[in-house]
């Protein structure tokens, strides 16, 4: 679509017999100002039903997988690849969606990942974040003085300052697309400092090093009670970035049903742990998000950086690992 509609000087054409999702990325570690779009010659290797072609704006076309059996069906999860040309800045930037915290398709807490060469103007990130329509979207840039990466997250809303699982999600393209060989990944955020991403490549564990925010006691905020409509009373209430309430038992975490609307009208909350000890696990805990518009979040990275310091001196578990869920 591009090829016929651009300026050739804005196009660096790419034609190739077979072309897979990974050879895309390759293309995107080559250090291009521009990278295709997909020529006429490669989407006419692919069949019709299996990539959607719609032009959503006048900037960007998508090309979205619609056939898990396809072709552009090599990644071990759910890919949404989506090329987006900016004209003025002559600049492609391809995301994907990664389900983190999980082994299965469809599982855990999703987030867009978009490899950059060079920031894009805050409000194109935020525009992009609201089409995703995902919890978050991970934006990543080479950062050419220590070798790693600057990273900044987007929900729908705003600007986060610290994001676990999109974090986790930006590691694995890194170590699985862009630079295999790595075993570390440093990030360096506007707010939370460096991060530290660790593979261990035999069994393809990864290790976040993510900062403790101790929580300290507080009051319950008023109506914050009543909005999660669960009857129960927590026996601690502590606050860092996110109020924590600690409840007596898995049961009373798992009844909380909460009222969204009551919960985004309570001034000065921006996010709510539920934690308790846990039946067959150390503790468990659930995470909702009224400050940034998302009801409840699946797995939530950043909630641990409160959670852990709490378990760590209630659990006295100090020389053994926690098992949480």
């Amino acid at each position: 679509w591009w090829i016929d509609r651009a300026p050739q000087k804005d196009l660096i054409p790419y034609v190739e017999k077979t072309l897979s999702a990974k050879q895309l990325f390759a293309l995107d570690r080559r250090g291009k100002t521009v990278y295709g779009p997909l020529s006429r010659d490669v989407l006419n290797q692919f069949h019709d039903d299996h990539i959607r072609r719609h032009l959503q704006t006048d900037i960007y076309a998508t090309f979205i997988e619609s056939n898990e059996n396809s072709t552009l069906k090599v990644q071990p999860y759910n890919a949404h690849i989506r090329p987006y040309l900016l004209l003025e800045s002559k600049f492609l930037a391809i995301d994907q969606k990664v389900d983190a915290f999980t082994g299965q398709l469809f599982g855990g807490n999703p987030a867009a990942v978009c490899p950059l060469d060079k920031w894009l103007p805050d409000s194109l990130m935020q525009q992009i974040a609201v089409e995703n329509n995902l919890a978050e979207t991970a934006f990543y840039v080479p950062n050419s003085i220590n070798g790693g990466y600057d990273l900044r997250w987007f929900t729908p809303e705003l600007e986060m300052d610290l994001c676990g699982h999109a974090t986790l999600a930006t590691a694995h393209i890194i170590f699985t697309e862009i630079s295999p060989m790595k075993d570390e990944i440093k990030f360096q955020t506007k707010e939370a400092g460096e991060l530290t991403v660790t593979c261990q490549k035999e069994n393809a564990l990864y290790t976040l090093n993510f900062p403790a925010r101790p929580a300290a006691k507080a009051n319950l905020p008023d109506g914050l009670l009543s909005a999660l409509c669960s009857g129960k009373t927590p026996i601690g209430i502590y606050k860092a970035r996110d109020y924590m309430l600690v409840y007596e038992n898995e049961s009373d975490v798992k009844q909380l049903s909460p009222n969204y609307t009551a919960l985004a009208n309570i001034n000065d909350v921006f996010g709510v742990i539920a934690t308790a000890p846990g039946d067959e696990v150390d503790f468990v805990s659930r995470y909702f998000t009224p400050g940034a518009s998302i009801p409840e979040d699946p797995v939530t990275g950043s909630a641990h950086c409160s959670l852990i310091p709490y378990w760590y001196e209630r659990l006295d578990n100090k020389n053994n690992e926690e098992n949480m869920i």
